[in-house]
């Protein structure tokens, strides 16, 4: 019965949406990129790949988008996409940023100056899909649409809109263990302070708790810690490559749970680590010396 209370929710005209100031942006964070005029916008069995005209022989891909788990949640999806298409009477600007491994053209769809992927987010339609595309924006402004998503995503959790209002979707606590063994599998959101941070071999760990041996743990390997960009200044993300940086602060990870001697996220781009706040100097007195996950004799 709730499920069909969401879907009816979703139904909803993009009209309550045209007068949010949270899923309204001028300019957009996307500025700059080319925008083409799109029209005869079609939906396939994938809600975040669309047809159009002109684009008839491409099918563009929303992106930050998660494709969605499940009947229920793709259903709920493509409800508040298809609202959203048929409410859009002034027609769509589709502002094309990259390509996917398929060639499949990436990019953000607009009309009326609504951001409509962060607008599905709000609404709880999709939750984010971090990680930086080659492109043509610079990495600050990809990162400031990230965080716009990220926020938006909060919104919702917060609110307990759509996916967000069922028991599967939820922002666990690092701290939680037995929480987070019952989403091994599944993409998470997970929250929690920064205890330590090491290397063995070729991967980084960072820790979230005393044990290393059965607390979450993110794992980063370096070549993904190598291809972050050098120079960043937003605050929301890591600020060069010194994963030491975030011993003390707060993080938000999204990412694949998996479980090896506790469970753990290995990233594959650092935008999957959101900076939530930065440690008091209280917080940084209470933190004690904690072993470090995959010591080198530790790797398989």
């Amino acid at each position: 019965m709730r499920s069909c209370c969401v879907l009816c929710c979703l139904c909803l005209s993009l009209g309550a949406l045209l007068v949010s100031s949270q899923t309204q942006a001028a300019p957009f964070c996307f500025a700059g990129l080319p925008m083409t005029q799109v029209s005869g916008l079609k939906l396939g069995a994938d809600p975040t790949v669309f047809t159009s005209l002109p684009l008839s022989h491409h099918e563009p891909r929303f992106l930050h988008l998660l494709l969605p788990e499940g009947e229920a949640d793709t259903r709920r999806a493509r409800q508040a996409v298809m609202s959203s298409l048929k409410a859009g009477r002034h027609g769509f600007e589709w502002h094309a940023q990259a390509f996917d491994r398929y060639q499949r053209p990436l990019g953000h769809l607009t009309t009326q100056q609504i951001w409509l992927q962060k607008a599905w987010v709000t609404q709880g339609a999709f939750r984010v899909l971090p990680g930086m595309v080659a492109s043509k924006v610079g990495a600050e402004q990809e990162l400031a649409c990230l965080a716009a998503l990220f926020q938006a995503e909060m919104d919702a959790v917060a609110a307990r809109r759509g996916l967000w209002s069922e028991a599967g979707h939820v922002l666990l606590a690092a701290q939680d263990i037995e929480a987070l063994e019952k989403h091994v599998a599944n993409f998470v959101l997970v929250e929690g302070r920064v205890q330590g941070v090491g290397r063995a071999g070729v991967r980084h760990f960072i820790n979230f708790g005393e044990d290393w041996r059965s607390d979450f743990t993110v794992v980063v390997p370096q070549p993904v810690l190598a291809a972050w960009p050098q120079g960043l200044h937003h605050p929301g993300f890591l600020q060069g490559q010194a994963l030491s940086a975030l011993i003390g602060q707060k993080l938000r990870v999204r990412g694949w749970l998996t479980s090896y001697r506790g469970p753990e996220v290995i990233i594959d781009d650092l935008s999957q680590l959101e900076v939530v706040s930065a440690p008091s100097g209280e917080a940084l007195e209470k933190l004690t010396p904690v072993g470090i996950k995959g010591m080198a004799e530790d790797l398989p």
